[in-house]
C-alpha cells in the first residue's frame, strides 16, 4: 500500500506503537523484517492500511481476530529502532514510488512538517526503486516519486539485508511508521515524466506542532472546511492520475488558497491582527524546541484532523483487513 495522507498531530493510537518497551533479539528482528519485505503475505498492505486508518486501538479494543496486525506493527517498529544504531543508514537518500490525491499533496506543501503514519519501504537509489506510473485506466500505479534525505535523523530507519528480503535487488532501506517529514520541494521532470517530492525526515522527540489558521480574505464569505468542500470536489482526491495531472492540480489548487485565504502560523491572539504572523501558502510552521511531544500527547492529547481520503483506500482497506482475518484464522504467520 503506497498511498499517503501527512497528519500535523501524532494521533491517540500511534502513541502505544511507539513503545521502546518491546526487545527482540537478533533471529526475530530479521524474521520480522522479511515477513514485511515478503509481498506474498500481503501484511505490509494490511499494516499500512491499518495505520493510515487509525484504527489500531479500535483492534486492540475489540477485534480479536486482528490483534495479531497491530502486534506486528509493534515488533516491526521496534525492530527498525533498535537495528537503526548500526548507522548503515546515516546521510542516505532514498526514493519510494507512491499514489497521491492533488490533496495529499497540497496539505504536505501547506503543513510543511507533518507525520506520515505508514512505514515507507525505500530504495537506496532511484535505479532500483519500484516505480510503475500511471498512464491510464489500463496500467500503472505510481503518480509520485518520492526523495527521502536521512542526513538529519535516521534513527527509525534500516538498510535490510540479504537475509531479510526476497528483493536483494531493490536495494531497501525501510523507514519505520510515524516517522516527522519536512517537506522540501517538489519538482517535475518533463524528459521523463516524474514528479519528485522532496522529503526529510526530522526529530520528532523535539516537534510541538503550532497552530495553523486559514483567515477568510474579504471576497470570501466561507469558512476554510465550507471552502474545501464546495470547492476542492472529489477531483483533488482522486489518485488514478498521471504525474503531470497530479502537478497542475495540486498548484491549482494552492492558488485557489492563496486567493482566498491567509493563513497563520504560530500562537496568534485570533482577535488581535498585531500579533499575527501573516503568510502566504504555501509556509513553513513554527517550530517550538520547549517541549517533548511524547509529555505533550500524556497531558493533552492531540487529535489530526482527519481529511477524507478516496473510496479506493477504504474500499482496499476493509478487504485487506478481512483477508488477514481469513489467513490468520487458518493458522497463518503468528504475528
Amino acid at each position: 500500500m503506497r498511498m499517503w495522507f501527512p497528519t500535523r498531530h501524532l494521533t491517540t493510537d500511534a502513541l502505544p506503537l511507539l513503545s521502546t518497551d518491546i526487545i527482540l533479539n537478533d533471529k526475530d528482528i530479521n524474521s520480522t523484517v522479511k515477513v514485511y519485505t515478503s509481498y506474498e503475505n500481503n501484511i505490509h498492505s494490511v499494516s499500512n492500511i491499518i495505520l493510515t486508518m487509525h484504527i489500531t486501538n479500535d483492534i486492540d479494543n475489540g477485534i480479536d481476530s486482528l490483534k495479531g496486525a497491530t502486534r506486528f506493527i509493534k515488533n516491526l517498529n521496534a525492530a527498525i529502532c533498535q537495528k537503526a544504531d548500526n548507522d548503515k543508514s546515516k546521510g542516505l537518500i532514498v526514493y519510494c514510488g507512491a499514489t497521491l490525491s492533488a490533496l495529499g499533496l497540497c496539505m504536505m506543501k501547506l503543513q510543511k512538517t507533518f507525520f506520515l503514519p505508514t512505514f515507507f519501504l525505500t530504495s537506496s537509489t532511484e535505479g532500483t526503486c519500484c516505480w510503475e506510473p500511471y498512464k491510464d485506466q489500463n496500467g500503472g500505479i505510481h503518480n509520485v516519486k518520492f526523495v527521502i534525505n536521512l542526513s538529519e535523523y535516521w534513527s527509525r530507519a534500516i538498510v535490510i539485508n540479504d537475509t531479510q528480503t526476497e528483493y536483494s535487488q531493490e536495494k531497501e532501506v525501510l523507514l519505520s511508521c510515524y516517522n516527522l517529514y519536512e517537506y522540501e520541494q517538489d519538482k517535475y521532470n518533463e524528459a521523463n515524466n516524474t514528479l519528485y517530492v522532496h522529503l526529510k525526515v526530522k526529530n520528532n522527540f523535539e516537534y510541538k506542532p503550532e497552530k495553523m489558521d486559514f483567515r477568510s480574505k474579504p471576497e470570501n464569505t466561507l469558512n476554510y472546511d465550507e471552502w474545501m468542500s464546495s470547492r476542492t470536489g472529489e477531483i483533488h482526491r482522486i489518485t488514478e492520475i498521471t504525474c503531470k495531472q497530479l502537478y497542475d492540480q495540486c498548484n491549482n489548487l494552492l492558488e485557489r488558497i492563496n486567493k482566498n485565504f491567509t493563513i497563520e502560523h504560530g500562537n496568534q491572539h485570533k482577535d488581535d491582527p498585531k500579533e499575527a504572523t501573516k503568510t502566504t501558502a504555501p509556509s513553513k510552521p513554527i517550530i517550538s524546541q520547549q517541549h517533548k511531544i511524547v509529555n505533550e500527547i500524556n497531558k493533552k492529547p492531540e487529535y489530526n484532523r482527519r481529511y477524507p481520503l478516496c473510496t479506493l483506500i477504504f474500499m482496499s482497506g476493509i478487504a485487506a483487513i478481512v483477508a488477514l482475518s481469513l489467513f490468520l484464522k487458518k493458522g497463518g504467520y503468528a504475528l
